[in-house]
């Protein structure tokens, strides 16, 4: 998908003001320009160079697709070992004659 310079511009704008996966990652590449004062912040994205853009927006989404697996493979995991547990785990059933 082709985006607009403008468009792409108002996505990083977003991503300054803190992170929507809420807690901030050592790796993250924004952080730098996070610490920036706030005015400045916006400044410095609307001089960036698109490519750099690209790259930050890239970086973004592949850290929110990988932070999304993980979180659905912690929640496989807690199903699991939760239906393991109801199976196994769980005392027989009393029958009610």
């Amino acid at each position: 998908m082709i985006m607009e310079l403008k468009y792409k511009k108002v996505l990083v704008k977003g991503l300054l003001y803190g992170c929507p996966m809420g807690i901030v990652l050592n790796e993250c590449v924004i952080t730098d320009i996070r610490r920036l004062p706030l005015k400045e912040r916006a400044n410095h994205i609307e001089v960036m160079k698109e490519r750099k853009i690209d790259f930050l927006l890239m970086s973004h989404r592949k850290c929110r697709t990988n932070r999304d697996e993980k979180r659905n493979e912690l929640k496989l995991q807690r199903l699991t070992q939760t239906v393991y547990q109801r199976l196994y785990l769980m005392p027989p059933m009393l029958k009610i004659t």
